[in-house]
């Protein structure tokens, strides 16, 4: 039986109903449904029998499939199979559940299953916690929300895989289920990248995701809330008993990581006097401790943090620990990703921006979090005037709060020549010494990254040059990002003085 084909089934559901339905009918699942209930299932068909057998991730997984997901599943899976096709529910490494299997899923509400429970298990069963908040930490931060492009791949699929192995592989012992491969346990991840480049995003992705199925035994927080708990623990005793609750928990997620810099150096306020009290007791050494658990453990582990983790002053012991993780840099957001990012954030405050006018603002703004001030002053602007909004009215917004000036081509070339030491005319000029051919690609390239230029514009604003030379520029500055190091961190580095002078 191909689990791959019952999902692409389901997902067929999912097309909008014809005219006769009526508004009492039940609702079809939706893809965020079909991800949520269906792929944490495993599946066998018994053929003789015709009987489908599923198996649920943890006991609690059965309330949320009977009141979100069970009719659609099991109509779908008679179309497929037959209408005398039988189910059989049951929780990985236990029995059938309540003895009849389907009959305990009958139940539609959440509060009819409270009085149940598994066979044989004490007390009363309560609902797996994601049957009331689905989204602990905000439902507008998902994988399916992260705008990436082909740079974000890696950051993006070890995220994904991460939640994926803690999801279905966590447990006991070394992590690993029978027959399981090394390297299949969820593991360590370093997520580290610029000021509004998208790791609290993808963190909490990551969050909201484990929290379907790991509940409350996910743990997800700041540097300054993890200082802050075991200041605040009163004495010795409270401070193991908290060690014991983060190790025993199955993930553990820590943001903002560069605050945990050694010593109370990287607080501030509240958080710098509290950190100074921890004195012998160092957060680093407890994390530290934790850390060797998770890792003995094979549990999922993940740090994000601004800028690099060699600058985020790290103890020798912590940095060490987190150099046997993987590492991922997310980059600066391109045009392709701000202009995305701008028409997604209009579509979800049903702002009618024009395309044209949201490319204005991507292109004149490279920092996110300035970018979704501009689209909230230019739809106040919009909505006061009446009309839509012109190439002036536009200006006037970027120009509003904000002492640096618009990121322009000259900008983009005066930046460069400061940092090469190069004249801005030269770099606009005809002459082949190399260290003026590489400022000028350089410039080019960022033209085309930040700016979304295309080949002949450039071309024009670099004295007339023709837009294959371009082309060539900025290809030869994308491959030695690859190649060469020294390369790679001054486009860094020019990305981000680009994206500060420009606000």
């Amino acid at each position: 039986m191909s689990k791959h084909l019952l999902r692409r089934r389901l997902l067929e559901r999912i097309e909008p109903r014809d005219k006769e339905s009526r508004a009492s009918d039940p609702p079809r699942p939706s893809e965020e449904i079909v991800r949520m209930c269906f792929d944490p299932l495993d599946i066998e068909w018994e053929a003789e029998a015709n009987r489908l057998r599923v198996f649920f991730p943890h006991r609690f997984f059965g309330a949320r499939f009977a009141d979100l997901f069970q009719a659609d599943f099991e109509e779908t899976a008679r179309g497929i199979f037959g209408e005398d096709l039988a189910f059989a529910y049951s929780v990985a490494n236990a029995g059938a559940l309540s003895g009849g299997g389907a009959r305990w899923l009958e139940r539609k509400e959440p509060a009819e299953f409270r009085g149940g429970g598994l066979a044989g298990s004490a007390g009363a069963a309560r609902p797996h916690p994601a049957l009331i908040n689905p989204f602990p930490f905000g439902e507008e931060r998902t994988f399916d929300t992260f705008i990436a492009n082909g740079k974000h791949k890696w950051a993006l699929t070890l995220a994904r895989d991460l939640a994926r192995r803690a999801a279905h592989g966590t447990g006991g012992g070394n992590g690993k289920k029978d027959g399981e491969e090394d390297g299949e346990t969820p593991g360590l991840l370093v997520l580290c990248g610029g000021h509004g480049t998208g790791k609290t995003h993808l963190i909490h992705a990551v969050g909201n995701e484990l929290f379907r199925t790991l509940g409350r035994d996910l743990r997800l927080l700041s540097a300054d809330d993890l200082t802050e708990r075991f200041v605040t623990a009163p004495g010795a005793a409270a401070r193991v008993a908290l060690r014991r609750e983060l190790a025993d928990a199955r993930a553990l997620l820590v943001d903002d990581a560069q605050r945990l810099s050694a010593g109370a150096g990287g607080q501030t306020g509240h958080t710098a006097h509290l950190a100074n009290e921890l004195q012998a007791d160092d957060l680093q050494n407890e994390l530290c401790l934790i850390l060797d658990r998770f890792l003995e453990q094979g549990k999922a582990v993940m740090f994000a943090g601004v800028g690099h983790p060699r600058d985020w002053r790290l103890a020798a012991g912590l940095f060490s620990r987190l150099e046997t993780g993987l590492w991922a840099e997310l980059p600066e957001p391109d045009l392709d990703v701000r202009l995305r990012y701008a028409q997604q954030q209009a579509r979800a405050c049903r702002t009618p921006l024009h395309r044209e006018t949201l490319l204005v603002l991507a292109q004149h703004c490279p920092d996110i979090r300035r970018l979704s001030g501009l689209l909230r002053r230019a739809a106040a602007h919009r909505a006061l005037l009446g009309r839509e909004l012109s190439e002036q009215d536009i200006l006037t917004i970027l120009k509003q709060g904000a002492d640096a000036s618009p990121l322009t081509p000259q900008l983009i070339i005066s930046i460069v020549g400061e940092r090469c030491g190069i004249p801005p005319r030269e770099i606009l000029g005809e002459k082949r010494r190399p260290d003026l051919v590489q400022a000028r690609q350089l410039a080019m390239y960022l033209c085309r990254e930040l700016l979304g230029h295309s080949y002949p514009v450039i071309g024009k604003i670099f004295g007339g040059k023709d837009h294959s030379t371009v082309m060539h520029g900025v290809k030869k500055i994308k491959q030695l990002q690859d190649t060469d190091r020294l390369v790679h961190s001054m486009v860094t580095e020019l990305t981000r003085a680009c994206r500060k002078r420009s606000g």
